[in-house]
């Protein structure tokens, strides 16, 4: 059972390692478009979903037609914390449904 255990967890560590190195590389990624939120759906909060998103957000489009049956668009968010300076990114899928393409 403990051999079991260790496995699991080697293999839930591996998994975060690459997400997290994907997350990396798709942070410094070219963007193909830009895309603004129109739906943000009540039952979103998968371990590949783009978080933190709001109606009227725009993101960048960074992979077209990713995840089950092709019907999310990995993309990125940057908002802007004007009271510390800085800029959050984060990456993630979102459903191609929700968004619009800006032109």
């Amino acid at each position: 059972m403990s051999t079991l255990q260790q496995t699991i967890r080697n293999d839930e560590q591996k998994e975060q390692k690459k997400d997290a190195e994907a997350d990396s590389e798709a942070k410094v990624m070219e963007s193909l478009f830009q895309c603004v939120v129109r739906k943000a759906p009540k039952f979103f909060d998968g371990s590949k979903s783009l978080m933190g998103i709001q109606i009227g957000d725009e993101v960048s489009v960074l992979k077209e037609r990713v995840g089950p049956d092709g019907m999310y668009h990995l993309c990125r968010l940057e908002k802007k914390n004007e009271k510390r300076d800085s800029t959050a990114i984060t990456v993630g899928w979102f459903p191609i449904s929700c968004l619009e393409k800006l032109k």
